[in-house]
């Protein structure tokens, strides 16, 4: 564990490219970087930046570290990055040093999009990455009749990964609104993580409609909760654009309620459906 020990992590960063911007390192206790960090570090100085972890335990730490181009504190998938081997803390200080490197714009993204319905608009299609709030990295044409086929070239690799997100376009104004065919692959938390070089294929996205509300039962009852509340009806695509359902925001017109426990979605289409 980190908190409450007496031993400390320090060293330099290091980076001989043109960007700017200042050097944020994180800290975990495990090699996939999985999880919230443990700590955060700001480097100070010139190049190199100096980093101090304080705090920690005996254990095995691995650090990333970013510069911070866009001055979000996040990593973004343009921004130089790099991370360091496993270190070791054992009754004892350690140090490390590592180095920052542009990422290469190298890798692709490419797939085919259907869609069983006659809605007419043009189809659009947008890569994300969410480190904190969504973010549009590309657009991208489709090519020929359906299925469409889509394809991004120049990715940066990105170990947080990228979500694709096809949409009929049936207003015509460039961005995908309530209402329009859409689908996509990957999370709003990025899960299609492509290495340097990679040409990722086979991402092919499904569109269907937005989800119909048939019943819901009971229909009314105590503002403070527990009871169970069951949302049926069709296109509660879990699968697809919907990944996770967290909960039901209903509105009578003059107020709104949410519903974040103790909801069973009951999708008669069954396509695709999570329910919980």
């Amino acid at each position: 564990v980190a908190a409450g020990g007496s031993y400390s992590i320090t060293g330099s960063i290091s980076y001989a490219g043109a960007k700017t911007g200042a050097v944020i390192a994180a800290l975990w206790n495990n090699s996939a970087l999985s999880g919230e960090p443990l700590l955060f570090a700001q480097g100070t100085g010139a190049n190199p930046s100096d980093y101090v972890f304080p705090g920690l335990g005996n254990g095995t730490y691995y650090m990333f570290s970013i510069k911070d181009v866009n001055g979000n504190q996040q990593p973004e998938p343009d921004e130089p990055s790099g991370s360091s081997s496993a270190v070791t803390v054992n009754n004892s200080n350690a140090t490390a040093n590592f180095a920052l490197t542009d990422p290469p714009a190298n890798a692709s993204i490419s797939g085919a999009i259907t869609y069983g319905g006659n809605i007419a608009g043009p189809v659009s299609v947008r890569l994300y990455t969410n480190m904190g709030s969504v973010a549009v990295v590309a657009t991208a044409s489709v090519s020929g009749t359906k299925p469409w086929n889509y394809q991004f070239n120049n990715i940066y690799p990105f170990r947080w990964g990228y979500a694709v997100m096809a949409y009929k376009d049936a207003n015509s104004n460039g961005t995908p609104d309530n209402g329009e065919i859409q689908g996509a692959i990957g999370d709003k938390g990025g899960s299609l993580v492509v290495t340097s070089a990679q040409a990722m294929t086979g991402q092919d996205i499904t569109m269907s409609g937005p989800p119909v509300v048939t019943n819901i039962t009971p229909n009314q009852g105590s503002s403070g909760g527990q009871t169970s509340v069951t949302v049926s009806g069709v296109g509660f695509y879990g699968n697809q654009a919907s990944p996770n359902v967290y909960g039901v925001q209903l509105d009578d017109g003059t107020n709104s309620y949410g519903l974040t426990n103790n909801v069973v979605l009951s999708d008669t289409s069954l396509t695709g459906l999570v329910q919980g």
